[in-house]
C-alpha cells in the first residue's frame, strides 16, 4: 500500500526597501530585484522568475530521484535546467516554461524511462492539469554522438503561456 505523503511549503514576499522573499523556517531569505529587461533597476537580488524556474527544476529533479530509486539506478551528475521566458505588454505577461533533464550516467533509453516516470509523478506535469509547455531530455547520446533533445510532454492548454 503506497504511503500517503503530505507536505505544505510556504513563502512570503515582503514589500520594502529592498523587497524580500522568505520562508517561515528561515531556510530562504532573499533580496528581490526587478530585472532591467522588465523595466526594473536590476540590482543584486534574485527575482520571482528565477525563483519559479529554480522551483520547477528542483521539483522535477526530486521526481527523477524518486524514479531512479524505484528503478534501482543512479542518476549521479544529473541536471535539470528550467528556462522561463516572459513576453507581453506592460499590463500582461505570458510565461513560457521549458525543462530539460541531462542524465549522463545512464543510457538514453533508461533516461527516457526515468523522465517518463518522473513526469507522471511530478505535480506540475501537463497531463495532471498544470501548464508546463515542454519537458525534454538532453545530454543522452543519439546516433551521431550529439545530445538528444527529446520532447516528451506537450502543454495541455492552448496558447503557450499563462498569466
Amino acid at each position: 500500500m503506497p504511503t500517503e505523503l503530505n507536505y505544505a511549503a510556504q513563502a512570503i514576499a515582503h514589500e520594502g526597501a529592498p523587497p524580500r522573499v522568505s520562508t517561515p523556517d528561515d531556510r530562504i531569505d532573499l533580496e528581490l530585484s526587478t530585472p532591467e529587461e522588465l523595466a526594473g533597476a536590476g540590482g543584486p537580488g534574485t527575482n520571482a522568475e528565477q525563483l519559479l524556474a529554480a522551483g520547477y527544476a528542483a521539483c522535477l529533479l526530486s521526481a527523477l530521484r524518486l524514479a531512479a530509486l524505484q528503478q534501482g539506478v543512479s542518476i549521479e551528475g544529473a541536471d535539470v535546467r528550467c528556462t522561463l521566458n516572459l513576453s507581453g505588454q506592460e499590463d500582461r505577461f505570458d510565461a513560457e516554461v521549458s525543462l530539460e533533464a541531462d542524465i549522463p550516467s545512464v543510457p538514453e533509453e533508461t533516461a527516457r524511462a526515468l523522465l517518463d516516470t518522473a513526469t507522471r509523478a511530478w505535480p506540475f506535469a501537463a497531463d495532471r492539469g498544470a501548464r508546463i509547455p515542454q519537458v525534454g531530455l538532453s545530454g543522452a547520446p543519439s546516433g551521431g554522438g550529439q545530445p538528444a533533445d527529446v520532447q516528451v510532454r506537450q502543454e495541455a492548454a492552448e496558447g503557450g503561456g499563462y498569466t
